[in-house]
């Protein structure tokens, strides 16, 4: 198990001989990430975006988190293709990191890096819209038959996790599978981690 990262922004690669996980953290909570939207946005409309996937975009801040991340993550999971050419690889992330194992997904196949033909799945939670339509068609391009890509996002009947809908400009990449909690739980409650790991836990058993 390798630690990426620093302080907010982390990722861990888990490697156990025939399957690689990328894993990407979440903010800690609602005020960390409504801080780290603020140091680049004050609206979530026409937010700042950076060029991403060919001529497609992607919001700055997610940019500049998977940017910080990229170099190592190339590396190690490079170093476990290595040992293993036929290992599995799996994506994930929550909040923020959803949006960062979605640009870690992109790039290995966008940039043909070790390992990206064996990148089975692409699982986020809460995974914010921070891609523009250019950048979703070149992403289903890509990945067309190849990706399981599944995007969960806890639903009370009355509302959603709230981090799911923000940037009016930006777009999902798909359609989103429901995650049912207490009906009785805020838009902030219903976004923690916490409650994804009890919603997820509530779905395995009804399936």
């Amino acid at each position: 198990m390798d630690f990426i990262g620093f302080h907010r922004v982390r990722a861990c690669i888990i490697f156990d001989g025939q399957t690689i996980f990328i894993v990407f953290k979440g903010s800690d909570s609602i005020g960390d990430w409504i801080s780290n939207i603020s140091k680049y946005t004050d609206s979530f409309v026409n937010v700042p975006a950076k060029p991403f996937l060919d001529k497609g975009n992607c919001v700055q801040i997610f940019y500049s988190c998977y940017s910080a991340l990229k170099k190592d993550v190339r590396k190690k999971v490079s170093n476990f293709v290595n040992k293993n050419p036929n290992a599995d690889i799996h994506i994930t992330g929550h909040s923020l990191g959803g949006g960062m194992a979605l640009l870690c997904c992109s790039d290995f196949f966008n940039n043909q890096l070790a390992g990206y033909q064996n990148i089975k799945s692409l699982i986020t939670f809460s995974q914010p819209k921070i891609v523009n339509s250019k950048f979703k068609s070149r992403f289903n391009e890509l990945t067309k038959g190849r990706l399981n890509y599944k995007r969960f996002v806890t639903a009370t009947g009355r509302h959603n996790d709230f981090v799911t809908t923000q940037y009016v400009d930006m777009k999902h990449l798909n359609a989103s599978e429901k995650l049912k909690c207490n009906t009785h739980k805020t838009r902030v409650e219903i976004h923690k981690i916490k409650q994804y790991v009890k919603s997820i836990q509530d779905y395995q058993e009804g399936a």
